[in-house]
C-alpha cells in the first residue's frame, strides 16, 4: 500500500498484557483527494496461522466450533464455526487415532500466517 495515502497522527498503547492493543489516529486520503481523520484500534497477538484441512476422497473439510467472547458480548451466538487456527506448533502423528495420517500421507493444505509488528 502506498505511503502517500495515510498520514499518521498518533499511536497509543492501551494494553500489552495478553496481546498488544493500540489506538491509532491517522488521516486517510480519499479517492477525491480529501484527507479524512480516522481512529482505529488494533489487537496483535503475534504469530498465528490458519489452515483449512481437507480430505479430497471424502470431499470434507475440518472445522472447529469455538467460544468467542466478542460474539457473546454483542448478543450473538457465542460459538463460531471456523478453520483451525492458532500459534504454529508441531503436531505428532499418533497411530492410535485412525482418522489421522502421518504428514507424509497428508493432503496438501493452504496456510495463512501473520507476523507481529512492533515499533
Amino acid at each position: 500500500m502506498p505511503d502517500d495515502i495515510v498520514r499518521s497522527i498518533a499511536t497509543a498503547t492501551l494494553s500489552d498484557a495478553w496481546g498488544l492493543l493500540q489506538r491509532h489516529e491517522f488521516e486517510l486520503k480519499r479517492q477525491n483527494g480529501a484527507w479524512q481523520k480516522q481512529i482505529r484500534e488494533t489487537y496483535d497477538r503475534g504469530d498465528g496461522a490458519a489452515v483449512l484441512l481437507c480430505d479430497l476422497s471424502d470431499k470434507t473439510v475440518v472445522l472447529i466450533r469455538q467460544f468467542r467472547y466478542p460474539a457473546y458480548y454483542r448478543g450473538e451466538t457465542p460459538y463460531v464455526i471456523e478453520v483451525c487456527a492458532g500459534r504454529p506448533v508441531t503436531l505428532a502423528y499418533r497411530p492410535s487415532c485412525p482418522r489421522l495420517r502421518p504428514a507424509s500421507a497428508a493432503l496438501p493444505a493452504i496456510a495463512l500466517s501473520t507476523r507481529r509488528k512492533r515499533e
